[in-house]
C-alpha cells in the first residue's frame, strides 16, 4: 500500500501507479485516494505505524485519540462539529444516510 502513495505526492498519479501495477488488496489504495480526493481530512492515531509513513498517506498523525479529537474539532471550526471517531477502521467502512 504504501508503495503505491510513495510513487507520487499527487492523489491522481498515486492512482495511475495503482491501476497500472495492481496487485491483491490495493483496492485499499484505491479507496482511501476516493476518500481523500473528496477533501476528507482523515486523522489517525495509531502508534505502530510511523507518523512519515502517515503523512505519505496523506493523512495526518496524532500521538493520542485526544489529540486527533482536540485537533478534529478545531479543524471543524463550528461550535456543534460532527466528527466520526473510527476505532476500527480496518472492521467495515462508515457510510453517509
Amino acid at each position: 500500500m504504501l508503495r503505491a502513495f510513495r510513487s507520487s505526492p499527487d492523489l491522481e498519479e498515486v492512482v495511475a501507479y495503482t491501476s497500472d501495477n495492481y496487485k491483491i488488496q490495493m483496492d485499499h489504495v484505491l479507496l482511501l485516494s476516493k476518500i481523500l480526493k473528496k477533501h476528507v481530512r482523515i486523522l489517525v492515531c495509531c502508534p505502530n505505524i510511523p507518523d512519515e509513513e502517515i503523512r505519505e498517506m496523506f493523512m495526518v498523525p496524532c500521538r493520542t485519540p485526544q489529540e486527533a479529537m482536540d485537533m478534529a474539532l478545531e479543524m471543524c471550526g463550528k461550535n456543534k462539529a460532527e466528527v466520526l471517531f473510527y476505532p476500527r477502521p480496518q472492521t467495515g467502512l462508515p457510510a453517509a444516510e
